[in-house]
């Protein structure tokens, strides 16, 4: 969460496959709960909505952000974060482009793995 507003850099894959995996438990925990409370609206309720809604809240800029830097490791504009706008197809798009592996040095910054190579 350290990173959540910064866009420039980059993010490995591993970065944004732990950020998505934690990012979906979490969702999922919130929503069992709200399930769990599915009689008519009242105060019970009111808390695990509010709690989603936060949750949206914080989650949405560090969701963009990782995925912008995971972009720009794979060696592609953040720019294309927009085609997760197009149904299907675009979410199929920049599913690829963030499943490519890390580009060398590039715009973005310097390799993530070149600092640890050599190291045991």
């Amino acid at each position: 969460m350290r990173k959540s507003f910064v866009l420039k850099g980059r993010a490995t894959r591993s970065e944004f496959w732990w950020f998505l995996l934690i990012s979906v438990v979490i969702n999922f925990l919130c929503y069992g709960i709200l399930l769990a409370n599915n009689e008519e609206f009242n105060a019970t309720i009111a808390l695990p909505v509010t709690i989603l809604l936060l949750l949206a809240l914080v989650l949405l800029p560090a969701s963009i952000s990782v995925c912008v830097r995971r972009l720009h490791d794979s060696g592609h504009s953040g720019w294309n974060f927009f085609w997760s706008f197009f149904p299907f197809v675009g979410c199929l798009v920049l599913l690829y482009l963030v499943c490519l592996g890390s580009a060398p040095d590039n715009e973005y910054g310097p390799n993530p793995f070149k600092e640890t190579e050599g190291t045991v």
